[in-house]
């Protein structure tokens, strides 16, 4: 019998991130999966001079194992330690099956 989880194809990433920046949250855009091209936009906006509504560049982190963005984290840290709670079965599934 095959599992629920044999038929899905996980991202490598289970997280995304969204700007703070008031342009980037006009849009509703996410703007990366993975930390490295979060980092490479927050230096963007210091590069163009373009401030969140608290003056600081920060992203925004979110679940995307989660049905929608249901809740939102600061740090990549907490995210993660969200995805290691809530969603543990997706994480043993991986490990044993890798992302597809």
């Amino acid at each position: 019998m095959d599992s629920y989880y044999d038929h899905m194809v996980y991202p490598v990433t289970l997280y995304g991130a969204s700007c703070s920046a008031a342009a980037c949250q006009d849009s509703s855009r996410i703007v990366a999966f993975d930390a490295l091209a979060i980092g490479r936009h927050l230096r963007e906006h210091q590069d163009g001079g373009i401030r969140s509504s608290s003056g600081l560049e920060a992203a925004t982190y979110f679940c995307r194992c989660c049905d929608r963005v249901k809740e939102t984290f600061q740090t990549l840290a907490m995210v993660q330690a969200h995805i290691e709670k809530r969603h543990k079965q997706v994480l043993r599934w991986r490990e044993t099956n890798g992302n597809s």
